[in-house]
């Protein structure tokens, strides 16, 4: 009879493949002993069968098994084959279709075709599934207790830190420390990412693919190891460039603080009710931290990465009504952008617009008098103070939340605390300066205004415009009072109002 194997190994930490070899040789002792022919063997290694996680080599035996091909399924465990009952209502169905029998070395035959067969597996199979809940909740709670304990949450390393997750990496922590103060000196992600990478600074995870010519010199690598019976070679790390959405996930962690977070809630003391710190050293001062996530977490904070957007996405205003206008999809192959109101009045092709106000954009950069489109100087002003009382007022509201929360504060004495706090809050940001935008410095210094406009990220553009102008677009109704020349795609100047900001 021709039969096929099917082995599988949840974890191997070591790459040796160890496990599942010597299921394959439980299994070819079994065959040899009954006379079978092995046709095939199918492998899952490090891979488990209760997460759900695809797994290739049991794929493919239920293709065979449909397919007909085989005679008989032999396995070291039926646990081996499914962790779930719903993997084994498939693999019922799977077997059925030519009344293939299952044969495993340390439980017996198991045959689907009949209804005893079938009861037999449904019991093993709820066996296993509750063994594997079991363990995962045994492995929640430790995690949970590591939590508690301010313990070092993950074996990944962290940007900032060493391999072990306590030391310092003092390059890294100096750049997180940098980033902290000027993102609250209104400096963009964008430009952190900028700053992080002309350091020469990589972030602790490589390429999510890697090139074609590191994966093949990989493989190539792993099967000589395999072939000597070594140790696998580790996963070539390739470094990526830091990306503002990068930059801002990496900010957000509260690690970097000496913060413990357990399944995205910051972890408190049982007892006390006091955040959790961590046994590692903080980058940073909690009170940076949380000034810092105030920053990320504003709602005027743009909330996907520029280069996803058009140019002037939920930056112009409908000319009708006021409201931002938004991607409005394609029509034709061409991108559009249309008024965000349920009146949609304006609804216009997006490149030609993009292209005009960019040219409007770098003529008035190019002129003698650029320069004046700075920020003008400002009186000197304590930012530092401001900054320090702001974040002591954050952490003033906090623990009033804190203390109505355990019944000390009413609702009453809540709501009038948070006006005072409110009401200082808006004092002291209404007496910070506003900060100077760095990318029309740097286009008001370059010697080639259009290059150095070319040379820009999405980000940056939106960020120039946004800083010198308002854009309103009209809905003109036809596309002749839309176009000079429609064909040609050159805009009519009045179908747009691109008002200059104060002073620009």
């Amino acid at each position: 009879m021709d039969v096929l194997v099917y082995t599988r190994i949840s974890r191997d930490t070591t790459g040796m493949a160890a496990g599942v070899q010597r299921q394959e040789a439980d299994c070819r002792a079994l065959a040899a002993s009954h006379g079978w022919t092995i046709t095939s063997v199918h492998t899952d290694n490090d891979t488990s069968a209760y997460s759900g996680t695809p797994r290739p080599g049991y794929q493919a035996v239920l293709d065979e098994l449909r397919q007909g091909s085989v005679g008989a399924v032999v396995v070291w465990h039926v646990d081996r084959l499914y962790r779930r009952v719903t993997d084994l209502e498939e693999y019922i169905a799977a077997c059925q279709v030519h009344g293939v029998p299952t044969y495993s070395v340390q439980a017996g035959p198991l045959d689907l075709t009949t209804p005893s067969g079938r009861m037999i597996a449904r019991q093993l199979g709820a066996v296993a599934q509750y063994e594997s809940e079991q363990k995962g909740e045994r492995q929640r709670r430790a995690n949970q207790q590591r939590a508690q304990q301010g313990r070092n949450p993950t074996t990944r390393r962290c940007f900032g830190y060493e391999p072990d997750g306590l030391t310092l990496r003092p390059a890294e922590a100096d750049a997180i420390r940098d980033a902290y103060q000027a993102l609250l000196a209104g400096a963009s992600l964008g430009e952190i990412a900028r700053m992080w990478n002309a350091a020469g600074l990589h972030g602790p995870q490589g390429a999510i693919r890697l090139p074609a010519d590191v994966k093949a010199e990989w493989e190539t690598a792993k099967a000589a190891a395999r072939a000597a019976g070594e140790p696998m070679p580790p996963r070539p790390f390739v470094p990526c460039d830091w990306t503002g959405s990068v930059v801002s996930r990496t900010l957000r962690l509260p690690r970097l603080a000496g913060l413990r977070r357990y399944r995205g809630e910051l972890v408190r003391d049982p007892a006390t009710g006091e955040l959790v710190r961590g046994v590692w050293s903080a980058i940073v001062d909690l009170e940076t931290w949380r000034a810092a996530q105030d920053v990320l977490n504003a709602p005027d904070r743009q909330q996907f990465p520029s280069a996803e957007r058009q140019l002037l996405s939920g930056l112009a205003l409908c000319g009708e009504c006021g409201a931002t206008m938004q991607s409005g999809g394609t029509r034709g192959g061409r991108r559009r952008i249309r008024c965000s109101s349920k009146s949609s009045h304006a609804y216009r092709e997006s490149e030609p617009i993009d292209t005009y106000v960019e040219a409007v954009i770098i003529e008035r950069l190019s002129r003698p008098d650029a320069r004046e489109l700075l920020s003008p100087p400002t009186p000197e002003v304590d930012v530092d103070g401001i900054r320090a009382e702001l974040r002591a007022l954050a952490v003033r509201q906090e623990e009033l939340a804190e203390g109505f929360a355990d019944g000390a504060v009413t609702l009453a004495q809540l709501r009038t605390a948070n006006e005072r706090i409110d009401e200082t809050r808006a004092q002291l940001e209404g007496s910070l300066p506003s900060p100077e935008n760095a990318v029309l410095r740097r286009l008001v210094d370059a010697d080639d205004v259009p290059q150095a406009w070319a040379n820009l990220r999405q980000e940056d553009k939106r960020s120039a415009i946004g800083a010198l102008a308002v854009v309103e677009i009209l809905a003109p109704g036809t596309k002749e009072k839309a176009y000079l020349d429609w064909r040609a795609r050159v805009l009519n100047p009045e179908s747009l109002r691109i008002t200059w900001r104060q002073g620009r």
